[in-house]
């Protein structure tokens, strides 16, 4: 049993609660999500840099350690961050969502503002990581879980892919839809594509663009530009039936810029 004591909006205590009835603190940072419990190991992910035995941890990673390690008493077990990561987040990489099952972990992981789904097993040598196939350019949630069936609802949408439900089993990968929202707007007539930008400090920003098929290039398309990236909040790929509806079939251009801790004005004018 784990209990959360809120410090501040971003900051808590995680406490557990002993065999002997008492709870005591687990040496957790003040910044972390906890995922669940897998093996007797805690999982979870702490979200500012944290050294903890002497070992490093990134921001946004995956941890799973003993929870005997983690207590005021602590069992005299040397804990191998290489073992004990489970994923450690790129340049472009972060984590969205996790579901703890009885052998396995499945995250959804940002790449470059697109979705993708892995599953995660432990073995001798740490943890291994399998791809699970969602839609390309497609935004990616989990919904409920049963750790019994080894089964998560899995949702999927892109700029011209409505919402999709699907049934995922965790081990075999295989992916079921159930059901998907219908279709608001005629997207035959439209590709979508994702380049990069270079702003004026170097950093490359992912952007998204929704084309006629057609289109010539040559820089005359009407065109909506569009930013975000404020809250460490990302613009992932979504259905809007509005923009669909009232632009795209009339031959437009949509392009969503995605960008995180940068002055707006540097990348537009880039990509201008």
């Amino acid at each position: 049993v784990l209990f959360s004591r809120p410090l501040d909006t971003f900051r808590s205590e995680i406490w557990a609660l002993g065999s002997d009835g008492k709870p005591y603190r687990l040496n957790l940072p003040e910044r972390v999500a906890v995922q669940g419990v897998l093996g007797g190991k805690l999982i979870f992910s702490p979200e500012q840099a944290w050294s903890f035995d002497g070992q490093d941890y990134a921001a946004g990673s995956l941890v799973a350690m003993p929870m005997g390690v983690l207590g005021d008493v602590r069992q005299s077990i040397r804990i191998d961050a290489k073992t004990a990561t489970i994923f450690a987040p790129g340049p472009r990489q972060s984590l969205q969502d996790v579901r703890v099952f009885e052998d396995s972990i499945v995250a959804v992981i940002a790449d470059n503002v697109v979705g993708t789904l892995k599953r995660f097993t432990p073995g001798v040598g740490g943890w291994t990581a399998a791809d699970i196939a969602v839609p390309a350019n497609s935004a990616v949630g989990l919904g409920d879980s049963s750790k019994a069936k080894g089964q998560v609802f899995v949702s999927a949408q892109g700029f011209l892919t409505p919402p999709t439900l699907s049934l995922a089993d965790v081990a075999t990968g295989a992916l079921s839809e159930l059901k998907s929202a219908p279709a608001k707007f005629d997207a035959s007539t439209h590709v979508v594509e994702q380049f990069e930008a270079t702003s004026t400090d170097g950093t490359k920003i992912p952007y998204f663009v929704t084309r006629p098929k057609n289109l010539a290039m040559d820089g005359t398309g009407p065109t909506i530009l569009f930013g975000y990236g404020g809250f460490q909040a990302s613009f992932p790929p979504a259905y809007k039936p509005e923009m669909g509806k009232l632009w795209l079939e009339n031959g437009g251009v949509f392009v969503p810029v995605s960008y995180t801790h940068l002055r707006a004005h540097e990348t537009v004018l880039d990509l201008v």
